[in-house]
Order: C-alpha cells, then structure tokens, then sequence
C-alpha cells in the first residue's frame, strides 16, 4: 500500500512541479499548516524524486522560510528541522555556531546539537543519531573539552556563562518573567517541559533544537527554557539554568531560572559564550 502511495504522490508531485509559482508559493504552504499530514514523508518522497537542481533548491528555501514559522504546529516544525537536518541545510548544524550578539557577549541562537560536538570530537557525520538535539553532557570535564575544541576550531574564546551572564542573556525582569514576555509556558507552545496539568511532556528525551519559536526571546535564542538545562557557572560552583524535558512545571508555580548542580541524565546541555570584540 505505501508503495502504491508513494507512486502517485510521485506522479502529483511531477505534475504540479511544472507549475512551479502554484506548487512552491501556494500549495507547499497550505499543506504545511494541516497537522494531519505526515510533512516529512511529504519532504522525503520530493526530494528523492527531485534530489537536485531547480527544484530541489526551491524546496529547500521553502523549508528555511518555515524553520521556525510560529503560525505553525509544532508537529510540523520537528519534522521540518528533521528533513533540513537530512538536507544538511539546518542552521544549528553550522561550525561556528551561528549567533547574535546581547550586550557584550556573543551568543549561539542554539544549544550545541549532537551534530557539532559530534564533530567537534572527531566523529563522522554518518554516525551522529538525531543531530538537531542538543548535546548532553556526562561530565564537567566532558563540558569543559568541548568548549575547548569549539575554541580551537573557530578561534574565538568561548566559555561557559555566569548566572549573572546567562540571566542577562534571557532578557528576564520583574515585568517579562520569561525569555519571551509575560505568558507562561505552555503545551506544545513555549517550551519543552513536563507539563503537570497541561498534558504532560512532548516526549521524555531533548528535541530538536528551535522548535518552539513562540519561546523565543527578542533577540533570537531558542530553548532558554526547556528541552535541556544549560550548564552556568556560579559564585559557589556550577549551576543549572533554563529548565529541561524532565524539569516539571505547573502553572502558577514557583519556576526557578537558576538551581544547584545535581548530575542529570541526557537532560544538561550547554550554550557557550564568547566576549564581542
């Protein structure tokens, strides 16, 4: 049967690529905001069919535009960071990370993904599982290499943030509680937590990075809170900022940014920063 699908998606696909002002600037985007469609079965049969050249390059600016289009589900946004992973297009695989600057630091708009430690440690592309999640830490001296490595790769002096740093970095105030303004997380909307009422977590494992882009903060970071922990560095030692997958929230409770250290479980990621010279 999903041979037979595939066949005539195949056949549709050919025929309505020869309109392409229709197929790329109208039907893609209404196809992209129906839940009920499997989107990266949709992007696989395309690109296996039209694997280079005009159109695969026009799909592929397609999928850049709405990486992280927020009049999209959430559904569709994974699996449009999963076929730009494939397509080896997604912006959070990049050596150096791609940034923006805040204040006096330069900061990665993503956690480090399993595809840049990955390589950063030696390992061929082939073998890194799921590349768009954020990397995970075993260890502090695990954090510390990395860094170290990401330095040495791109000659710039990257670190791990102070609390003071990386606060300053999530824009939060008394007036904007959270790295995107005063709404508290929600399901499938802002962050990836384990939701206690709302319907408990997306899944029990980080995501792909930037999926949620309604919790973005103003100046463009994603998953300051949720989906891991990012590694900080305190006045007594080190710290865990942000919030996890595993981290449960209940609306209208106590959320703190910043906690003590306690070793975790694929649930600490980290966000290197470097000073803007």
């Amino acid at each position: 049967m999903i041979n037979k699908e595939t066949d005539v998606l195949q056949a549709v696909l050919k025929g309505l690529v020869q309109y392409p002002e229709i197929f790329f600037d109208s039907l893609t985007n209404s196809i992209l905001r129906k839940e009920e469609i499997e989107h990266f079965y949709f992007f696989k049969i395309f690109f296996d069919w039209f694997p280079k050249g005009y159109e695969a390059s026009r799909m592929e600016q397609v999928i850049l535009s709405n990486l992280h289009n927020p009049d999209l589900g959430y559904k569709c946004l994974r699996d449009i960071a999963k076929i730009a992973g494939a397509r080896d297009i997604h912006p959070a695989l990049r050596i150096p990370p791609v940034t923006v600057t805040v204040g006096q630091l330069v900061v990665p708009i993503y956690l480090l993904t399993r595809y840049q430690v990955g390589v950063l440690m030696g390992k061929s592309p082939s073998e890194i599982e799921h590349p768009l999640r954020p990397y995970t830490i075993h260890s502090i001296g695990e954090a510390h290499e990395i860094i170290k490595r990401l330095s040495d790769k791109t000659n710039q002096q990257w670190y791990l943030p102070s609390e003071r740093e990386w606060l300053s970095i999530a824009g939060v105030s008394a007036s904007n509680p959270w790295p995107w303004g005063r709404d508290e997380p929600q399901y499938k909307i802002h962050a990836h937590l384990r939701y206690i009422v709302q319907g408990g977590s997306v899944a029990n494992h980080p995501l792909e990075v930037g999926i949620f882009p309604k919790g973005r903060s103003p100046t463009g970071l994603f998953d300051l809170i949720g989906n891991t922990y990012e590694l900080v560095i305190g006045d007594n030692g080190y710290h865990l900022a942000g919030g996890a997958w595993s981290t449960s929230f209940k609306a209208g409770s106590n959320f703190p940014l910043i906690r003590g250290w306690s070793r975790g479980k694929d649930n600490i990621g980290i966000r290197p920063v470097c000073k803007n010279s």
